[in-house]
């Protein structure tokens, strides 16, 4: 699963990394953040109205035929083997397919004794990198809310030592196809596989188990 994610980067190097997308520029509202949590905004890359777009979605999907929103506190993560079957997100899937821009995310890890150990999960160079998200609107026009939910799917070898399972990674390879709401349902399905080699792991400290606490101490390595 994927419980908090964090998007620290500064902003030229964000800027360089979404340009690869054909984002043209950081958006305005962009801030630094080391620790997002459930119902918190994350970053999400999309194709609407015809264009590509950086949207500030609230991480907790609120399926369309939602009577209330609350009901997002309970999807933030979306098993991706039966995301095509379940009510909450099999049009999400076939339609409204985005792309969760983080330079991490955290993974707690059970132990025999004692509390669990929180673990930050992220690239060598500390570059950004996108989670498969499927995102949706929620409301009656002009009062919508946009949502997302992470998709994840079984740990490769080297993060299966902290949890069984991880987010979706997709790489900049497959951004078109995973964006694209034409690509088959065979294709997506396919795409959804871990094959990303390059991410490493680290104990930090329980500082970062607080939604509270967002700053650069959550990335300290556990003991410092």
């Amino acid at each position: 699963m994927c419980g908090r994610t964090s998007l620290a980067n500064v902003p030229e190097h964000l800027r360089i990394f979404l340009a690869g997308y054909g984002i043209p520029d950081v958006p305005p509202w962009y801030s630094p953040r080391y620790n997002i949590a459930p119902s918190q905004d994350q970053m999400l890359i999309v194709e609407r109205d015809g264009r590509r777009q950086v949207r500030a979605m609230r991480w907790g999907l609120v399926p369309f035929w939602a009577k209330d929103p609350s009901i997002g506190n309970k999807l933030i993560n979306a098993r991706c083997e039966t995301a095509a079957t379940k009510p909450s997100y099999r049009e999400a899937l076939a339609k409204r397919r985005g792309l969760m821009v983080v330079d991490g995310y955290y993974e707690w890890r059970k132990n025999q004794t004692g509390p669990k150990t929180p673990f930050r999960i992220h690239r060598g160079d500390e570059l950004p990198f996108t989670i498969a998200a499927l995102w949706e609107r929620w409301g009656s026009d002009g009062d919508e809310l946009e949502s997302c939910v992470v998709l994840t799917t079984a740990a490769n070898e080297a993060m299966r030592l902290i949890h069984d399972r991880m987010p979706v990674i997709v790489g900049k390879d497959a951004a078109d196809a995973w964006l694209n709401r034409e690509t088959p349902a065979t294709v997506i399905q396919e795409l959804m596989t871990n094959d990303i080699s390059d991410l490493t792991a680290y104990p930090v400290s329980h500082y970062v188990n607080s939604p509270a606490n967002d700053d650069d101490r959550c990335w300290l390595p556990s003991g410092t």
